[in-house]
């Protein structure tokens, strides 16, 4: 299996684990499910190129396990092979890691409508080919990092609805590819 897609599954432990196993795995999506972040079996995935989490559900009051309402893990950096980060709606928490950066392939970043919150990591600017970033509607403060201006392949930037303060980098209006901001 190189793809699993569910809508409105309610995950237990044992079905994490199982998927972990598939290191075949390529594309995972889910949707209206109880995970709200990716568990750490995930980042062992090797091929592992697109995750999409969207509007995450609270979970039964039955069904416990150890992967609701954390951040993202700090093994995250080992999913080279990544090419879309999509974390959506998900009430994801917790601080923008650094090791982001180690994700050399990544061409989407949407982590929007979350609660993440602290500074935008410098390491963003490490991802080259990243064509689309959108960290809107989260609680992120501070300024907006300069290394943001080296994504030169940078099509669109949405930091909108957060706590962002001091001025936008006046380098970012460099980025040629910048369709919208």
């Amino acid at each position: 299996m190189t793809a699993f897609r569910s809508h409105g599954f309610c995950f237990r432990c044992d079905a994490i684990e199982y998927l972990a196993d598939l290191t075949d795995m390529e594309e995972i999506f889910l949707e209206e499910t109880t995970l709200k972040t990716i568990p750490e079996p995930f980042t062992n995935l090797p091929r592992l190129s697109r995750i999409y989490i969207a509007n995450s559900v609270p979970s039964p009051a039955h069904v416990v396990h150890s992967f609701q309402n954390v951040c993202l893990p700090e093994s995250l950096g080992r999913l080279t092979s990544l090419t879309e980060l999509i974390i959506t709606n998900a009430q994801l928490h917790g601080r923008l890691l650094t090791c982001i950066g180690f994700l050399s392939n990544l061409k989407i970043l949407n982590l929007s409508k979350n609660k993440l919150y602290g500074r935008i990591p410098k390491s963003v600017g490490s991802l080259k080919n990243l064509i689309h970033l959108n960290l809107e509607r989260n609680e992120l403060s501070g300024a907006i990092p300069r290394s943001i201006t080296s994504l030169s392949n940078l099509q669109i930037l949405n930091l909108g609805h957060n706590k962002l303060s001091g001025a936008i980098p006046s380098s970012i209006g460099n980025l040629e590819h910048l369709e919208k901001l």
